[in-house]
């Protein structure tokens, strides 16, 4: 935090790194669970899940882009659910050909 000071960062851009900071902690405390609940948790910890459900209910031409983002981020965390591990899912899955 202190080399962001020193860097001239003040206001909402030295807010937003400190807040980037508290994510990083709390995230890196997941490392030992299951990649769906990390999936899960980086989207409820950063707000990216909420923001899009916003989206969605708003009227406008987001709602459908937004819509279609929520249903991969679903899919993403039903895909990691299948993998015990963080290491496991991080590996490349080798083709079946």
């Amino acid at each position: 935090m202190e080399a962001a000071e020193v860097a001239g960062l003040g206001g909402k851009a030295l807010s937003g790194v400190a807040q980037f900071l508290s994510h990083r902690a709390r995230l890196s405390e997941l490392s030992l669970a299951r990649p769906d609940q990390i999936v899960s948790a980086v989207l409820h910890e950063t707000g990216y899940l909420e923001f899009l459900e916003t989206e969605a209910a708003s009227p406008g031409p987001t709602a459908h882009e937004a819509e279609g983002r929520i249903a991969n981020l679903a899919e993403l965390e039903s895909v990691a659910a299948s993998y015990e591990d963080l290491a496991s899912f991080s590996r490349p899955r080798r083709s079946s050909r």
